[in-house]
């Protein structure tokens, strides 16, 4: 069992070798599965914002965006004044509305747009996350065993689970 940076929960990883050319790190969490390959975090398709303020705490803006409260995600592209500096790292969305969001940084702090200039463009990805039954406190207990694409999960809280890669 490991401890998460951002909120000393409990975490586990476990490995997932679908082939000899696909693997995965699978970390559980607290309600969560997260997905590595070649030591990246598994993003979602980026999402091209379309406004962000120069106010403390920031608003961007993307219309129908979909990310909701805790959804992490990976900053890139940001430009113009020194927005660059968000770029290649992790956020946690917060304060979602249906067209804007703003943004912490994993350990709950405001990222903040004054004094970065004028933003141009910038986009963030998601996090790829699954919704999984397992608390901090059962992770421990995850008992797991592996048939090509398909990974068995149980744990005696729980009715067994089958997690199956779709596609790489």
């Amino acid at each position: 069992i490991l401890r998460c940076l951002s909120t000393s929960t409990a975490v586990r990883v476990i490995p997932f070798q679908a082939s000899f050319t696909v693997s995965y790190v699978l970390e559980f969490g607290n309600g969560y599965i997260r997905f590595y390959n070649n030591g990246a975090v598994v993003l979602e398709t980026a999402i091209a914002l379309t406004a962000a303020t120069a106010a403390s705490p920031a608003v961007f803006t993307k219309n129908t965006h979909g990310l909701q409260n805790g959804d992490w995600v990976f900053a890139s592209l940001f430009a113009g004044g020194t927005w660059s500096t968000l770029n290649n790292k992790y956020f946690i969305v917060a304060n979602r509305t249906a067209n804007t969001f703003q943004l912490t940084d994993l350990f709950g702090v405001a990222v903040s747009g004054v004094g970065l200039g004028t933003w141009t463009t910038g986009s963030v990805a998601r996090v790829y996350t699954l919704a999984s039954p397992y608390t901090s406190s059962e992770l421990a207990l995850l008992k797991y065993a592996q048939n090509v694409n398909t990974l068995v999960i149980c744990h005696p809280n729980h009715a067994p689970y089958l997690l199956t890669l779709v596609s790489a």
